[in-house]
């Protein structure tokens, strides 16, 4: 297995901190991201079918989402775990998390993955 060169990743996070603003446009298809009735009905299909997957998984526990970003998928799990250690390498978009799931039960890890290191054991780790 290869590394990745230091200066690639700082590059990812770099790209990711600077389009947090704009992710859930991108997501939600709003504005520019808009595909257009037939595109947008197949994303969102897609998304209904992951979402109902989460629900039927149940994700209980203490869940560790890692690249939590900003929340789209961390609103999903909570309904289902005790407690989310939702973990991100961008402050822009873990304060949009905080903003959409203001839970007492998700705690955030400004962190890159790389080099993070758990304290803690978990039930489930969640990535999307």
């Amino acid at each position: 297995m290869t590394a990745t060169p230091p200066d690639l990743l700082q590059q990812q996070i770099d790209y990711y901190r600077a389009r947090a603003g704009e992710y859930d446009e991108w997501f939600l298809r709003q504005g520019r991201y808009d595909r257009g009735p037939a595109a947008n009905k197949a994303w969102f299909d897609e998304i209904a079918t992951l979402r109902q997957a989460v629900a039927e998984f149940h994700p209980r526990g203490c869940v560790l989402e890692l690249a939590c970003g900003t929340g789209l998928w961390t609103e999903q799990l909570l309904p289902h775990a005790d407690k989310i250690i939702a973990v991100d390498a961008g402050a822009e978009a873990i304060e949009l998390n905080r903003a959409r799931v203001a839970s007492d039960r998700v705690r955030y890890e400004l962190a890159d993955l790389f080099s993070w290191a758990p304290q803690e054991l978990f039930d489930v780790v969640f990535f999307a």
